[in-house]
């Protein structure tokens, strides 16, 4: 399922979601790296400045969380090779219950059946023996224990006959049972007559009869024995045979249980390397691409993409604080190589200003010195000033009654200016009254000229009688031409006088201003004389005063320079821990650049 943006989950208003840098980028599922979001409306600053809000905003948990943590995979993984080896040891178990069954079985069953057998025929054959020695030899240990062996193998019979399961079995042993019955039955006949023959003998009787009744009797019932003996050999083979049978039955299971437990720990191999590979490749590779990324950090090389880690578990989450660690700390270090370039800088010009301070300061000491041996200067030039000051105020006396007197000259120029410019009007006008004239005999001579025309071209007309008319027309034309040129001659020198006339009226009135402003001046300069009078008694009074002042200045400027002398002295210090904060910011600017960035 695709993880919502952040947007989505905060129900951000649409005109907010439309201005985040978030939403701009289409980076919603890792807000916190995106400078400038509009969080819950704010303004937010970088990642290293918003980190510590961020890994408390419920998006960032939701988004970081640890779906499936290494305990619970190395639990599971554990877990799954842990019940197939519990499988595989049950599975197991049960062969080994099964096979141990089955070999009981066939021990307390057929095996037991085969050794009771074996038991029974041994006996048998004991009787057989014993009977045939006490045929032969007529001892009667013999009989006993043929008689013995008998009574021995019929008990084991019985013991036999419980041990056998089956009708097959079962039909075998009543056949034996029925055989021996016989073969008992024979054997006790036989040493019957063993015994009369033996009974004849030790009365001193003739027993041949009796023996050759012996001889046929064995000869007779021999089979029988034989009998038994076969039945009991067949049913020892098929218990032998029903024994291999239930082994083989076993040996199977034996071998199923075998593979079993071969396939299921195969498949705990096969799960537990995987699960191995599997839990090594999700912890080892981040491990590898950490270490990898540390080792450029360490180098100083920030240009490195962030580590990309799709693991929902811690190692997810330490490639995801590893990455906003180093943001924060390439934040950090651009910060720091900004603020060292800017510190350089500023020790730069603190350093330069110092020396400058150092300088001025030197300046300022040298000057001081010269404004005290100034003041010296000026007391003395108190004492002259105020003795020209007396001096100014003969001369500022001097000056009012000129100025008196300029004021009476300049009325009279007022005068006579006026007086010009109303000649200079009458000009004016009597220049316009010839310009109409002028304008008078151009219109004339147009006219003659036009007529000399006519009459040029009715002499044309008329002939050779017209022509000294012609000769008189075109004289006409041209005094008319004449006319019309003097006539242009006067107008333009009445417009030059007309315009000089114009420049003399400007002038006259400019003059006559200049008469009033002088007239305003002169006044002003003679009132300015008189305080200029007054004021020179006040600033002689004055110069006395300054006098003192000029003393106590002294003084000052003395205790001024001492001052100076300090503050150069402190000034020289400034200089040297500009000059030592200049060297540091070198230093922190030359470790600033170890750091890549882009």
């Amino acid at each position: 399922m695709a993880q919502k943006n952040c947007w989505e989950v905060e129900k951000c208003p649409e005109a907010t979601r439309q201005a985040c840098p978030a939403f701009k980028e289409n980076r919603g599922t890792e807000c916190w790296k995106v400078t400038g979001t509009l969080c819950r409306g704010e303004t937010q600053g970088t990642m290293a400045e918003k980190i510590g809000q961020c890994r408390d905003c419920a998006y960032y948990k939701s988004v970081n969380r640890v779906r499936y943590s290494i305990g619970v995979k190395l639990a599971a993984g554990f877990g799954l090779v842990l019940l197939l080896l519990v499988t595989t040891a049950a599975v197991t178990l049960l062969g080994l219950n099964r096979t141990e069954s089955a070999y009981l079985a066939v021990i307390n069953g057929e095996v037991r059946a085969a050794l009771e057998a074996d038991r029974a025929l041994v006996l048998a054959q004991k009787a057989a023996i014993g009977v045939r020695g006490y045929a032969i030899t007529g001892a009667s240990q013999e009989k006993d224990n043929c008689r013995q062996a008998l009574e021995q193998a019929e008990k084991q019979l019985a013991v036999l006959e419980a041990c056998l399961e089956g009708d097959e079995l079962k039909a075998v042993y009543r056949d034996m049972q029925a055989k021996f019955k016989e073969a008992k039955a024979a054997m006790l006949g036989l040493i019957a007559l063993k015994d009369k023959s033996l009974e004849l003998a030790a009365a001193g009787k003739d027993n041949r009869d009796a023996e050759v009744a012996v001889g046929e009797w064995v000869k007779q019932n021999g089979g029988k024995i034989s009998g038994f003996l076969a039945a009991t050999e067949d049913l020892n083979r098929q218990l032998s045979g029903r024994v291999q049978a239930e082994t083989g039955r076993a040996g199977i299971n034996v071998a199923r249980t075998r593979s079993a437990a071969v396939l299921m720990a195969g498949m705990a191999i096969l799960i537990g390397t995987a699960f191995a590979m599997y839990i090594t490749l999700k912890i080892r590779r981040p491990i590898l691409l950490l270490e990898a990324r540390s080792a450029e950090i360490a180098a100083g090389d920030f240009t490195g993409q962030d580590l990309v880690v799709h693991n929902r578990d811690e190692t997810g989450r330490l490639a995801a604080a590893f990455n906003e660690m180093a943001e924060v700390l390439r934040d950090v270090l651009k910060r720091l190589v900004s603020s060292s370039d800017q510190l350089a800088e500023a020790a730069g010009q603190l350093n330069a200003g110092a020396q400058q301070v150092a300088s001025a300061a030197n300046d300022t000491t040298t000057n001081i010195t010269q404004v005290a041996d100034g003041t010296q200067h000026a007391a003395r030039m108190v004492q002259q000033v105020a003795e020209m000051a007396r001096e100014m105020a003969t001369h500022a006396e001097k000056g009012q009654v000129a100025a008196e007197r300029a004021e009476k000259q300049i009325r009279v120029t007022g005068e006579v200016t006026e007086q010009i410019g109303t000649v200079v009007g009458s000009l004016q006008v009597a220049s316009g009254q010839i310009s109409q004239i002028v304008a008078l005999i151009t219109g004339i001579t147009d006219k003659t000229n036009l007529l000399a025309l006519n009459a040029a071209i009715e002499a044309a007309r008329a002939g050779e009688h017209g022509r000294g008319f012609a000769v008189v027309a075109e004289e006409v034309r041209k005094l008319a031409g004449q006319s019309s040129q003097a006539a242009e001659e006067i107008g333009e020198i009445v417009r030059g006088i007309e315009n000089e006339i114009s420049q003399v009226v400007a002038a006259m009135a400019a003059a006559r201003q200049e008469a009033d402003r002088s007239l305003e001046v002169v006044a002003e300069a003679g009132g300015a004389f008189r305080e200029i009078n007054r004021r020179v008694g006040e600033v002689a009074e004055k110069m006395q005063d300054a006098a003192a002042v000029v003393q106590e200045i002294s003084a000052s400027v003395e205790n001024v320079a001492a001052a100076s002398q300090e503050q150069t002295a402190t000034v020289e210090e400034l200089s040297a821990a500009a000059a030592g904060l200049n060297e540091l910011a070198e230093s922190l600017k030359a470790l600033a650049a170890r750091f890549r960035f882009a």
